[in-house]
């Protein structure tokens, strides 16, 4: 099969490196990721971790908008219950004014911080909105089609872009598939997170439930996963096994940890008990060639009932994340010819 590619970029920073080099790395894996045809090019909302510098996705959207002229830029996702749907709305369509039709706003429903970091991001809230709402006065304000009855009916966000930025719902437990498919948005389902059954479950009841609106005529699934993809299997073994390391290191021994240099890696030996943790988590993280990938990716593809991948190459070192891109682009685009 002929699969859709994308990228999710945690802006990484490396152990070692400081978040200037992250986002200098971020705007060339844009670029290359455009030259490349990968169709979107995301950013997550992480608070209070060292590993990343993308605690503020809107802004490296903005940034990332303003020097590529075909990517699909976008979050993935803005943490709704940290802020107000209006202010995000607002964001968002100024963004569409100066990147028209490439704008996404992907949504996810927890805060994508520790504790300290969400009782700091929502310090001077009485309540939380429960999720459901947040989307549909977010997509209220966006579209301005508040249902009959909604404290802001009437009500619509500005500035009034001529395309409305594109929103997706994200999920890593299958519950939001039918808010996604309620509200007519896309669908994201977080594989690298929850690799069971759950996900293929939830895209199917998305489509079945799937009702069109303003922001989509026909449903449309995208499953990211992680990726370790190198010229040969021993490395891409390698950059698994520092992928691995860092689960390990965030699960017990800092949340906020960085991946650590493969020359530091190469001589780690795994003990019993984590080569058990490794295990478990073994299919967040798709392995090998970038033709052994791609057909993984296309059989993940399959299980899902979808032709829209997305990949996050998080293993150290810019250079290895923008050749795990370079590669997959040359499976793919050779299988087409």
């Amino acid at each position: 099969m002929s699969i859709r590619l994308s990228v999710l970029d945690y802006a990484s920073i490396d152990d070692g490196s400081d978040a200037e080099t992250a986002v200098a790395a971020m705007d060339r894996l844009a670029l290359r990721a455009e030259e490349l045809g990968y169709e979107h090019f995301w950013l997550p909302e992480h608070h209070g971790f060292d590993f990343s510098a993308s605690t503020a996705p809107e802004m490296l959207i903005a940034r990332l908008a303003s020097i590529t002229t075909e990517l699909q830029i976008g979050s993935g996702g803005i943490m709704l219950p940290n802020y107000s749907a209006y202010k995000v709305a607002e964001s968002f369509l100024t963004m569409a004014t100066f990147a028209p039709g490439r704008i996404n706003l992907g949504v996810g429903s927890v805060t994508g911080a520790g504790r300290a970091e969400a009782i700091a991001l929502n310090d001077e809230k009485e309540r939380q909105f429960p999720f459901e709402r947040k989307v549909a006065d977010l997509l209220g304000f966006l579209g301005a089609q508040h249902a009959e009855g909604s404290t802001y009916e009437g009500m619509q966000a500005h500035p009034r872009a001529k395309q409305l930025p594109t929103p997706w719902v994200l999920s890593s437990s299958g519950n939001t598939a039918g808010l996604a498919a309620q509200h007519g948005t896309g669908f994201t389902f977080a594989h690298f997170i929850n690799p069971g059954t759950k996900g293929p479950k939830a895209a199917e009841l998305y489509r079945q439930q799937f009702t069109p609106s303003i922001f989509g005529d026909t449903p449309e699934v995208m499953v990211a996963v992680f990726v370790a993809v190198a010229d040969d299997q021993e490395h891409a073994e390698l950059l698994a096994k520092a992928f691995h390391l860092w689960l390990l290191d965030t699960q017990t021994r800092n949340p906020g940890a960085r991946l650590r240099s493969l020359d530091e890696v190469a001589d780690i030996e795994f003990t019993d008990a984590q080569q058990a943790a490794i295990a478990k988590n073994a299919d967040r993280i798709l392995v090998g060639t970038g033709h052994s990938v791609l057909a993984q990716l296309e059989q993940l593809a399959r299980n899902y009932g979808t032709d829209h991948m997305m990949v996050n190459p998080y293993v150290p070192g810019a250079r290895n994340r923008q050749r795990a891109l370079e590669l997959l682009a040359e499976a793919r685009d050779g299988r087409a010819s």
